[in-house]
């Protein structure tokens, strides 16, 4: 259909406003992409080395995880302007946003997760984990942030899943999907857990906290999204070229 092309090189994204929102690690800015006319419609610099991103449609924010600033930068939507820096633990990766609950999770590559109250756009609690947070979703009907983890050291749990609970902040989740975790995306009580370093995709039931089925796709899957109108769900698959997509059940 189109192809837009953006002053550096992409790493992330996020749709939500009728726009797409794009980092752009190696000039520190967020590309705003206008999905009627497909241009260009802002470029917005934030923190150094922005990484994931989340939209808040209630406050029509973005919110850019800044890795190597170690902040988080809210982007207003319609005027494409920063309108907010929160400094949160060490090297953060991903954001993910309760809109119900109104609290704001931040996966930090130091090895805890920052919980943001997203209206006030204070820091209510920082919570130690194990490891170092990859990848960082939430589950608005469960009210759970879910994330993925990686360790050279041991005990390297790299096959685990593990969610906290929205209201307490504990972890009530610690779900072995027997392959590598990378890739996250929820729908519902769903999250799809793409095994970074095979061919395959786990379903898990956030309900029961257990595998019911895995997706064969291609090669080293990296990035799975979830089509909330149609139920599809699409996974990128990083060494064969392709992208798999699988219709709702």
């Amino acid at each position: 259909m189109a192809s837009i092309a953006v002053d550096g090189v992409p790493i992330a994204m996020a749709v939500g406003l009728g726009r797409v929102f794009v980092t752009l690690a190696d000039s520190d800015t967020v590309a705003v992409l206008d999905i009627d006319d497909r241009s260009v419609r802002a470029t917005v610099t934030v923190g150094r080395d922005p990484g994931g991103l989340a939209v808040d449609p209630t406050t029509s924010t973005v919110w850019v995880a800044d890795t190597e600033a170690d902040t988080v930068s809210i982007i207003d939507a319609d005027s494409a302007a920063v309108v907010a820096t929160i400094p949160v633990g060490t090297r953060p990766r991903t954001v993910g946003i309760d809109a119900r609950t109104r609290l704001a999770y931040i996966a930090n590559y130091g090895g805890s997760l920052s919980v943001i109250n997203a209206d006030t756009r204070a820091v209510t609690s920082t919570i130690p984990v194990d490891g170092s947070p990859m990848d960082l979703v939430v589950s608005t009907e469960r009210h759970a942030a879910c994330y993925s983890t990686y360790s050279d050291l041991p005990p390297n749990d790299n096959t685990k899943v593990r969610c906290v609970d929205g209201t307490s902040n504990a972890r009530i989740l610690d779900i072995d999907v027997d392959h590598l975790v990378g890739a996250l995306a929820v729908e519902g009580r769903t999250l799809y857990v793409a095994d970074r370093g095979g061919n395959r995709v786990s379903v898990v039931d956030l309900a029961a906290g257990t595998v019911t089925r895995q997706l064969d796709v291609g090669a080293k899957p990296i990035a799975i999204a979830v089509d909330s109108a149609s139920g599809a769900t699409y996974v990128v698959n990083s060494s064969a070229d392709t992208i798999s997509v699988f219709s709702p059940e």
